[in-house]
Formats: structure tokens, sequence, C-alpha cells
């Protein structure tokens, strides 16, 4: 028990070095309040220990700071995994990039070619290993909906994540979802 915190927890106002002081002797008898200049009657050591044991979290505090820890750890993966995507368009499997931006892009170069009658033969665009690479317009436009399954895909597994902390009933249950072995591809 901490009678300070206690005290401040009671008398929010209150100053700590002026107001009352808390003093340990190191006599085995544990802290005590030394000087009291409060005009509220000094607490006794029974309303101290009852404040400090309703001042503890419970068991659904604990749980929900748990929860609260495991969404924050399952936003952080989600985000990371939503920067890239992978696609065979080119035959061989390579990254491209898929933030907000990229996927707009995306989406208003492969709507612009499935428009008209586009007869350009290579169409760049950005893989992570090679740089700016060659694209037909049928592969940008499996490239669109690669991206798009992708994107989808992980919003779903982070999804299902969330779902998952918030049905578990203890902290052995949270602790259990594994955030990093999801399926983030």
């Amino acid at each position: 028990m901490n009678p300070a915190l206690v005290i401040m927890h009671l008398f929010p106002e209150a100053n700590p070095l002026t107001d009352f002081i808390v003093q340990d002797d190191s006599d085995g008898k544990g802290p005590y309040i030394a000087v009291w200049n409060l005009e509220a009657d000094k607490p006794t050591e029974e309303e101290i220990q009852a404040a400090w044991d309703a001042m503890q979290p419970t068991e659904a505090d604990l749980l929900d700071a748990e929860k609260a820890k495991k969404m924050a750890e399952i936003q952080s993966a989600v985000s990371i995994a939503l920067q890239t995507f992978t696609s065979d368009t080119l035959g061989t499997v390579h990254t491209y990039l898929s933030g907000i931006t990229d996927m707009l892009l995306l989406e208003s170069e492969d709507r612009f070619m499935q428009s008209m009658d586009w007869d350009q033969k290579d169409i760049l665009w950005y893989t992570i290993e090679n740089g700016d690479t060659d694209h037909t317009k049928d592969q940008i436009h499996k490239l669109y909906l690669d991206g798009r399954t992708a994107v989808q895909r992980k919003k779903y597994t982070a999804r299902d994540l969330a779902a998952q902390v918030m049905a578990a009933e203890d902290s052995a249950a949270v602790n259990a979802i594994d955030v990093q072995s999801a399926n983030w591809a």
C-alpha cells in the first residue's frame, strides 16, 4: 500500500510537500502520515487501506486493458500489412505498394485502360524488387484485382482477430491470440 497515493486520490488538490508528509522510519512498521496540514480530518489507517483496496483495478479492468493492448497490436500489424501486396501478374511473384494513394492510382489506371481500346503495349508500374516495370493492359487489370483482394483479405484478418479479442473472456484467451502469426498475405 502507498498512503501518499491514497491521500492524493482522496484529496487531489493536496500538495504532498506542504499539506501532508508520508514517512517511513524503516522500523518495519511501514509508511505513515507524519505531517497533516489539511483542514479535513486525517484519514485513519483503516480508511487509507479501504481507499487503497478500492483503487486497485478489478479483474474486468485488467481484462479490458489487455484487450486494448491486443487491439493496438492488431492495428499496428494491419497498418504494416496494408503497405504492400504480392501478385504473380508478371508470371513470377512481385511485391507492389498498396497504400491508399497507390491503390487509388492503380484503380484509376485500370479504369482508364478498360474504358478505351488501349493499344499501348507497356505500362510502367512500380515493383519493390525491380522498380518501374512494364505491364500490359491485362496485367494492370489483374494487378488491380489482386491488390484489391489482398487489401480486403488483410482487413478481414484484422476484423477476425478483433472479434476474437472482444469475445475473449479471460487474459489467457487474449494472450493466446497470435497477431504476428496471422495470415497477413
